[in-house]
């Protein structure tokens, strides 16, 4: 990992990497979101995460919109191999040591024109 990737993790706690997935890795793992944010509308659950609050009411519509769910990786072995990927540990590893544990995984789907806000 380049000096500038460890100085950006150790400022902002959060770095970005090119290259750790190919194209046709990036391009099969969007098809898999979209095939998962299908059937999650298919579903009939209620998959909207909207925020909905006094922060938000003033930024967005009443019919806005983010699409979730929790846990991907338990039910899509394209997302499994995502998280297990040996580029992406390896990073990690390098940033915060060898003691690496996935506590989650989320899916987060912001349909265009309806989005919701999402404060953090």
């Amino acid at each position: 990992v380049s000096r500038a990737i460890q100085s950006q993790f150790s400022k902002t706690g959060y770095a970005i990497e090119k290259g750790v997935f190919t194209d046709a890795e990036i391009e099969t793992l969007e098809n898999e979101f979209d095939q998962i944010v299908t059937q999650l509308k298919k579903s009939g659950e209620n998959i909207n995460a909207r925020w909905g609050s006094d922060l938000t009411r003033h930024i967005e519509d009443s019919d806005s919109e983010v699409i979730h769910t929790h846990n991907i990786q338990s039910y899509s072995s394209i997302m499994l191999n995502m998280v297990q990927n040996e580029t992406l540990l390896d990073l990690a590893e390098s940033l915060v040591g060898p003691d690496i544990i996935l506590h989650h995984t989320k899916l987060f789907c912001k349909p265009p024109k309806k989005g919701s806000a999402f404060p953090l």
